[in-house]
């Protein structure tokens, strides 16, 4: 009988393979350690002003920057077609009248007739800036003083009105036109004559005559620029979004932004205020062109029994 020798599988062990894998591990660790020391440790107060640096422009940036505030409300249009019987005359009409539903509306509100005549009825030809010593702002309802015209002149749109309270009685006015550079002293509530219109700078009730003839007082430089009507429609109808809350829902919203939040609300007030009216006027409007053609109508009728009565008495006649 032949045994055959099978051969035996030896298997080896290599010790220093997890030796190896160890010391890769230690290394990275060292590595890490090495670039952090070099790296970070060496030039740490590089990371500090880094950082302060960062905070303090972030810091500047935000006190010079002009926020703009978001400013919006909503308005719920009401669908005068469902009140009335769609078989009678008076509802056609009224259908035909209020053909596009929403989006008419929405046309309504943006339009340039409407926005041109709200931002003429608040004053908006005119804005007031209060000149700090870090940065200019905006002022509306806070400032002090307001530009009451007589006649101003062409060149006004195109001028600066710089504006310095001396005391609780007398102002400087200084501006630059075409001819020159004009500097003069005048009192409050009184007009005055100037290159570019005639007008008077009143006080408000903003003003107080305590902190002005105070002589540490320093709010006291102020100016005037003039706005195109026609110019600012254009701006705020293009600022303005109208848009439905929900596809399904007959709610608007108006929003607006701008960095004057009391001026923003004080347009979309006014602005749905006009919307109301003219709503009204329309439906007057309608109502007087739907009577008129219902007397029309019934003068055409009545045209028309006349003649009927007419021709039955004449063949009565003929038959008698």
């Amino acid at each position: 009988m032949n045994n055959e020798a099978k051969p035996q599988q030896t298997q080896y062990n290599y010790p220093n393979q997890q030796q190896a894998i160890g010391a890769g591990e230690a290394h990275n660790q060292i590595n890490l350690k090495f670039l952090f020391n070099k790296y970070f440790l060496r030039h740490w107060y590089l990371y500090i002003y880094t950082l302060t640096l960062g905070i303090i422009t972030a810091y500047f940036y935000n006190w010079y920057a002009t926020p703009i505030y978001f400013t919006s409300c909503t308005v719920l249009i009401k669908d005068d077609k469902q009140k009335y019987n769609g078989n009678d005359l008076l509802s056609q009409l009224n259908q035909f009248n209020s053909e596009g539903g929403i989006e008419t509306e929405i046309g309504i509100i943006r339009s340039r007739e409407l926005i041109y005549k709200t931002l003429d009825d608040l004053g908006y030809d005119k804005s007031y800036y209060l000149k700090g010593e870090i940065k200019t702002s905006e002022i509306y309802k806070e400032t002090p003083i307001h530009l009451v015209e007589d006649t101003l002149y062409a060149i006004a749109n195109s001028t600066v009105l710089n504006v310095e309270i001396l005391d609780g009685r007398k102002y400087k006015l200084s501006y630059s036109h075409p001819g020159g550079y004009q500097i003069g002293y005048y009192l409050f509530d009184k007009k005055v004559n100037t290159k570019i219109g005639i007008f008077k700078i009143v006080k408000t009730d903003k003003f107080k005559d305590d902190s002005y003839n105070t002589p540490s007082y320093d709010k006291r430089n102020f100016f005037i620029r003039f706005n195109s009507i026609e110019n600012i429609t254009i701006n705020y109808q293009t600022a303005l979004k109208v848009d439905k809350v929900s596809k399904m829902s007959n709610i608007l919203q108006a929003s607006i932004q701008g960095p004057v939040p009391s001026k923003n609300e004080d347009f979309l007030n006014r602005l749905f205020d006009f919307y109301i009216d003219k709503g009204i006027e329309l439906k007057n409007e309608y109502a007087v062109n739907t009577l008129k053609f219902i007397d029309e109508q019934v003068a055409l009728l009545t045209d028309e029994i006349d003649l009927s009565e007419a021709n039955v008495e004449r063949f009565r006649f003929r038959k008698e």
